[in-house]
């Protein structure tokens, strides 16, 4: 067989391969000769046959000389290995299981690949019309992109050249901005340079044209000034535009100059005009205080002239008002003015009687009174005297008053001009202090002048002493005002104050140290001297406490107290026994420690100083008081301790008899003998206080021996079996009896008290009518009046009347009552100040709204009243707290009773502790003691403050039958309901209001009156409101909104006391205020209502 004939390895597949690819083709071919595709159309069956048939496909030749053929042969080698991996084929091992010839099982595998790629050749042409359209698609999609990537290309290299346009724009862009600020920041300077330069014809115009006291002149002048300044600094640097200008600038600087300085002149000029207050004319010439700086920059010498100018002139104002001022307020002062006799142990009791001479109005030497007043911040810094007024009225003044009068006009008249200066003439420091002495210097030499001159022949201690405290607290004062200027002025016042002071002061000391007390008529009586001392003394520590210490003057202080006390000593030692020498120091020692409690608030080492000698001579004088009665006990209870003490109790006598007689005599006379001391206590000392410590004193000692009589007989061994212990009376019951009988005398002390009161009153009758029957004697001489001074038993009589109780013991007692005050502006301003719960902007803000009428019945204030209130600070007193629960204690009908359980009772005697443990209640008692009141203890006020305040009455008055549904209280702190008028009644307190108004129970509808501020955050007006039912207040309701509950409470009552049914005058911070209160009913000591009048 030859090597074409033969086959070779494969030689079936190969041939079947061949088959399978012929029949493929073949197939298509018919397909595509089928169809209409053009593309196929070529490859007919005939042209494959032939070229089939042409050339058989047989398998290529072996070259036995190439590598691929050893190659080939290699494959052999591993022919096992593959075998063996063959075999464990899955396939493979299904075909030997079945015992297949492996050539069929290939030729199986072939035929069915065949029929696979027929299948797919089918496939492929069945789809041969889409591919050929996806042919062509792709073809337009080629030549569209091109079409695409040209105009891209071309779309590239014109992006090329916007970018180097743009680079180069931005290279411009860069080199303009530079130039920009360049040109900007020429632009700025220069436009500043000739803004600031040029001159406008604005400025011209107003320069030239406007007054001065134009506001545009003032603000062309500033500017006028700035570019004046501006072209001199230009003209420093040579530069030529300020030449432009200089001569407009020169001649306007002219102009205005001239301009200002007849203005400035001209006002200058009317200072001296009669009636002229120069005060106006410096405030206008402040507003316009940059003119003198004008000046001082251009015109230097006209700057001096306006200044020399002012200050001749207002030297000559000041100098001759304040001149004129003194010669004036110097007329205002008493009449009988101390002197050089007017000194504490200076002898009174040769002076003629009480008739003797024509009353004068005299300057009290040694009492302080309300002197101190003078010494307080409202006081200090008030109003002036004004010299034809108080001439007018006959009013005299004491030193201090005329000397606070003319000081604080001249404070504050030259802490003003100070500052004046500082803020106009542009100065401060020395060159101030100096023009200051330029205008000033005259006016203070000559006060300084009046003052040494008044005070040469003063001998008012008190006076000079507040005259002294006056100039401490004006120095202190100008401090706080930053105002140096008068520091000069105040040293050379003390100068001449101080020494004076000291020299009136040692002159008392001298009359008490060269006192005879044999030339003195003496009791045991507080001595006239002794009163003398302690109100004099006190005055001194009064005013003391209200400055700073003055140490020369403590030591003359304490001197004096010394010298008194060698004086007491020396007038004591003209009584024969111990006991009246005791008697007399222990009154003169308790009128000087009463009348320093009174005055002093707080205890001093003075103070101290008496009362520990005030306690020893108490003691020394129990001693000699039970003595007489008790003599024996005593002795020997001293005696056996003594021995104790030194150890040698044998030493004591068992004496039966006397020891019985001491423990028996004491048994049966102890209480006789403590009434005969009492009686003798009670007409021995004048002060019942001080009587009651004495009989206290005495019990307490009496006791006290006798438990020590009652220890020795029962610790010493001698006395122990004596028979008489037995007798001794039981501690206890023994103090028990001595408290029964301290209550039986202090109801004949009470008894006692009110005969005194009676005979007061008798008294003060009869001494009112004697006195003005003398003073109508003494003053007209009439011949059918006698002369008082001719009949020596009555003058002697009213002398000792009222200088001297001369020993008669109910007359100590005796205090006149004081004249009613025509104003209570005192006492209510000083109740005002204390209030330390009142209310201001901090803790409580009122939104005030509109005004209405009278009888309105709209709402005109869609707000509420009390915008804000600090509930915290209204309530923290004790007062606050208690009152508040008062309020639901009160059924605001009309008409249906009132009634109270035993704990709202007690609420009510809560709230009325708390009340009069307040400063305002207790001022107010002891103001309302001294105009003659019946309140000589707290106890007696609350007592009437209940009565008055809160007791049921009924609101109709219809004491009989009516029903008992109203109260003071009930009325005027939290109103009610009128039946019978539907309308609301009373409800003054403001806390009240809030209260209603937080509750939804009070809806404010307007202010009524003119509202008055007293101080920032308290007001007074009348306020429209409806509430309780919504029914209205009629008119209206007046309120102290702000005020604490003890101020009102205070007011009222003071008011209700001094003047029931009338109006109660009286002014607050200098703004008037009245406060009206109606009685209940005649007969029936109720306060029917209380409010203040608006």
């Amino acid at each position: 067989m030859d090597a074409q004939s033969k086959p070779g390895p494969g030689s079936e597949s190969s041939n079947s391969s061949a088959a399978a690819v012929n029949s493929t083709v073949n197939s298509t071919t018919n397909s595509a000769a089928n169809t209409s595709l053009p593309f196929l159309q070529k490859y007919s069956t005939t042209a494959l046959d032939k070229s089939f048939a042409d050339e058989p496909i047989l398998p290529p030749p072996l070259n036995t000389n190439s590598d691929r053929f050893f190659e080939d042969l290699n494959i052999f080698d591993d022919a096992d290995s593959k075998m063996k991996q063959n075999l464990d084929n899955e396939l493979v091992k299904v075909a030997l299981d079945q015992g297949m010839d492996m050539r069929d099982y290939v030729s199986e595998v072939e035929a069915e690949l065949k029929r696979a790629e027929d299948v797919s050749l089918h496939d492929y042409i069945a789809q041969a019309y889409n591919i050929a359209s996806l042919h062509s698609q792709i073809k337009n999609c080629d030549s569209a992109l091109e079409v695409i990537e040209d105009m891209l290309h071309s779309f590239k290299t014109n992006l090329s050249n916007i970018s180097s346009e743009i680079r180069s724009l931005q290279q411009q862009s860069a080199s303009m901005s530079v130039k920009l600020k360049n040109r900007q920041a020429i632009r700025g300077e220069l436009s500043q340079y000739i803004n600031e330069l040029a001159v406008p014809e604005s400025m011209i115009r107003h320069i030239v044209e406007s007054p001065v006291t134009d506001r545009l002149f003032l603000e062309q002048l500033h500017e006028l000034n700035h570019k004046i300044n501006f072209a001199k600094q230009q003209a420093f640097q040579d530069a030529r535009s300020a030449q432009d200008v200089r001569d407009v600038l020169m001649k306007l600087r002219v102009k205005a100059t001239a301009k200002i300085r007849e203005y400035l002149l001209s006002k200058i000029q009317q200072f001296k005009k009669p009636m002229t207050n120069y005060q106006m004319a410096q405030n206008a010439m402040l507003k316009c205080r940059f003119f003198y700086e004008f000046l001082l920059n251009g015109e230097r010498d006209i700057a001096k002239e306006v200044k020399e100018s002012y200050v001749d002139i207002t030297s000559k104002i000041f100098y001759s008002y304040f001149k004129y001022y003194w010669t004036r307020l110097i007329k205002l002062q008493f009449d009988d003015l101390p002197t050089k006799d007017d000194v504490v142990g200076a002898d009174e009791s040769s002076k003629k009687g009480f008739f003797a001479a024509q009353p004068r109005l005299k300057s009290p030497v040694f009492s302080l009174g309300e002197r101190a007043n003078i010494l307080l911040p409202a006081s200090l810094e008030g109003p002036v005297l004004v010299p034809h007024t108080s001439s007018q009225s006959n009013q005299k003044f004491p030193l201090e008053v005329l000397f606070r009068a003319y000081q604080w006009a001249l404070v504050d008249n030259a802490s003003r001009e100070y500052l004046f200066i500082c803020d106009f003439f542009l100065m401060a420091g020395q060159p101030a202090q100096e023009l200051f002495n330029q205008i000033w210097g005259k006016t203070l030499l000559i006060s300084l002048k009046h003052v040494e001159e008044t005070v040469a022949g003063c001998y008012d201690a008190i006076g000079l002493y507040l005259c002294l405290q006056i100039i401490e607290h004006y120095r202190d004062l100008m401090v706080k005002r930053c105002v140096p200027a008068l520091a000069a002025y105040f040293e050379g016042l003390v100068g001449i104050l101080a020494p004076r002071l000291m020299l009136v002061v040692e002159g008392h000391v001298a009359s008490l140290r060269n006192a005879d007390p044999s030339a003195f008529k003496i009791t045991t009586q507080p001595h006239f001297i002794t009163r003398k001392y302690a109100e004099l003394s006190a005055a001194l520590l009064v005013i003391r406490n209200h400055g700073a210490d003055n140490p020369s003057l403590n030591t003359l202080i304490k001197q004096l107290q010394l010298e008194m006390d060698s004086l007491i000593m020396r007038m004591a030692a003209e009584f024969a026994e111990r006991k009246f020498q005791l008697i007399f120091m222990i009154n003169n020692y308790d009128t000087v420690w009463t009348v320093m409690q009174e005055h002093l608030q707080a205890d001093t080492k003075e103070t101290d100083n008496v009362k520990v000698i005030l306690g020893q001579r108490i003691n020394d004088f129990v001693e000699e008081l039970l003595s007489p009665y008790f003599g024996a006990m005593i002795e020997f209870i001293k005696h056996s301790e003594a021995a104790v003490e030194r150890g040698q109790p044998d030493a004591i006598k068992a004496d039966e008899k006397k020891i019985a007689g001491i423990v028996r005599g004491f048994n049966n006379n102890w209480k006789k003998a403590m009434d005969d001391i009492n009686a003798e206590v009670l007409r021995t000392f004048n002060n019942f206080k001080q009587g009651t410590n004495i009989l206290q004193t005495a019990l307490t000692n009496l006791l006290q021996y006798y438990h020590r009589l009652h220890k020795l007989l029962s610790s010493l061994n001698q006395f122990k079996n004596l028979p008489v212990r037995n007798e001794l009376i039981n501690l206890h019951h023994l103090m028990v009896e001595v408290k029964n009988a301290q209550a039986v005398n202090a109801a004949r002390h009470t008894a006692f008290l009110e005969d005194a009161r009676q005979r007061r009153k008798i008294m003060h009758r009869f001494g009112i009518f004697v006195a003005l029957i003398a003073v109508l004697a003494a003053t007209t001489r009439a011949a059918f009046l006698p002369d008082f001074a001719q009949i020596p038993a009555l003058s002697s009589w009213m002398g000792d009347f009222f200088q001297n109780t001369g020993g008669v013991p109910w007359l100590s007692l005796w205090r006149p009552p004081r004249v009613q005050p025509r104003d209570y502006t005192a006492i209510m301003e000083k109740l005002w100040d204390m209030d330390e719960n009142g209310m201001n902007y901090q803790t409580m803000v009122l939104d005030i709204q509109n005004r209405t009428l009278y009888n309105a019945t709209t709402d005109v204030a869609p707000r509420k009243l009390f915008k804000s209130v600090n509930e915290t600070f209204v309530f923290r007193s004790d007062v606050a707290k208690k009152f508040r629960h008062l309020l639901d204690n009160y059924n605001e009908q009309g008409g249906v009773a009132d009634t109270h359980t035993a704990a709202e009772k007690k609420e009510m005697d809560d709230f009325l502790e708390a009340l009069c443990q307040t400063d305002i209640i207790k001022e107010t008692r002891k103001w309302l003691y001294d105009q003659g009141k019946p309140f000589a203890t707290m106890e007696l006020l609350k007592a009437h403050l209940k009565e008055v305040w809160f007791t049921l009455y009924p609101r109709s008055k219809n004491m009989t039958h009516g029903v008992r549904d109203s109260s003071a209280f009930e009325h005027v702190f939290l109103g009610e309901i009128k039946r019978s008028q539907r309308v609301i009644g009373g409800l003054h307190n403001w806390i009240v209001a809030y209260l209603l108004e937080k509750g939804g129970e009070w809806n404010y509808a307007g202010y009524t009156d003119n509202i008055k501020e007293f101080q920032p955050g308290r007001f007074i007006f009348g306020a429209k409101f409806r509430g309780y039912k919504n029914y209205w207040k009629n008119p209206m309701s007046s309120f102290i909104f702000g005020s604490s509950v003890e101020f009102d409470f205070a007011a009222y009552s003071i008011c209700y006391i001094m003047k029931p049914g009338k109006n109660c005058a009286f002014k607050i911070h200098n703004k008037k205020l009245s406060i009206n209160t109606l009685n209940f009913l005649k007969g029936y000591n109720y306060i029917d209502t209380a409010y203040p009048v608006v």
